[in-house]
């Protein structure tokens, strides 16, 4: 049984409207209790944010067009080669990073929480775990 996994369009979305809200909310906050006008800061944020949101996607979109992870008869591929899963932590995230290699090419992707389905998730944290 072959096939690919997902990239989540909409957990991608979402995952950036989150910080850009995180973020105007507590550069902008200080502002609006003092009752001045916005920051130029705040303005930049809400920039860079709906970039980030519409950017995200189509990079997710783009790579689900390129199946570039890919399962095979219970093998990890990646970009047609044999994929080694590693799970990268630290205090804020946990990571997966999977790398495909031959004898000339070395590819590496990491591969977010949100960016995947659940049961992708967990079929890429039992693969890190063997």
């Amino acid at each position: 049984m072959d096939r690919a996994i997902k990239y989540d369009i909409k957990g991608c979305v979402l995952y950036e409207l989150k910080w850009l809200l995180i973020l105007m909310a507590s550069f902008q906050t200080p502002y609006w209790l003092m009752g001045q006008p916005w920051s130029e800061a705040g303005w930049i944020i809400v920039a860079g944010g709906l970039i980030a949101s519409i950017v995200r996607p189509y990079q997710a979109k783009r790579k689900n067009k390129q199946a570039q992870l890919i399962i095979s008869s219970g093998v990890l591929l990646f970009k047609g080669y044999k994929a080694r899963v590693t799970l990268k932590t630290n205090f804020f995230t946990k990571r997966i990073q999977v790398v495909g290699c031959d004898e000339r090419n070395y590819q590496e992707e990491i591969v977010y929480r949100y960016q995947v389905s659940k049961s992708d998730w967990d079929y890429l944290l039992a693969l890190s775990k063997k």
